[in-house]
């Protein structure tokens, strides 16, 4: 997708996200500088960084491709965030084992810094275009290796 979509096309996916799992969503949060980690993991085959991998460069992509006129928006705030912006991704997912359907959005760096920021404004942002969504927050942010 070239363009950033409208309320009500975003409307739509997350709708979709949301179907797979009755409405509850897990937000996760991707940094600048968690995406070298994120690419590693996703080579040695580990199953969460596969599934964002996809959602979390399109996204990236979006930003750097957005005209100049017409640039990214946070999902938190009405910030433009352009090109060589601080930024973060967050990627809705549906809180099951193995969801088909992830959906990106930008904020920015005035809205959420860490994780927990990101996230928090991610879910702001997403209730304001589908109410119904609830959050689920992962009791286990770190995931151990066996």
């Amino acid at each position: 997708m070239s363009h950033f979509p409208s309320k009500a096309e975003l409307q739509i996916g997350v709708e979709a996200v949301a179907t797979e799992s009755g409405g509850l969503l897990v937000l996760d949060a991707v940094r600048a500088k968690d995406v070298p980690h994120l690419l590693t993991d996703a080579l040695f085959g580990d199953p969460e960084a596969l599934a964002l991998v996809g959602p979390v460069t399109q996204t990236m992509a979006r930003v750097a491709n957005a005209p100049k006129h017409k640039p990214a928006l946070c999902v938190s705030c009405p910030r433009a965030v352009r090109p060589g912006g601080r930024f973060a991704v967050a990627i809705a997912r549906a809180a099951i084992d193995s969801p088909t359907k992830a959906l990106g959005f930008i904020v920015c760096d005035r809205c959420g810094r860490t994780p927990g920021a990101i996230r928090a404004a991610a879910a702001h942002g997403i209730k304001g275009i589908f109410p119904e969504s609830r959050m689920v927050e992962p009791t286990h942010t770190e995931a151990g290796h066996a």
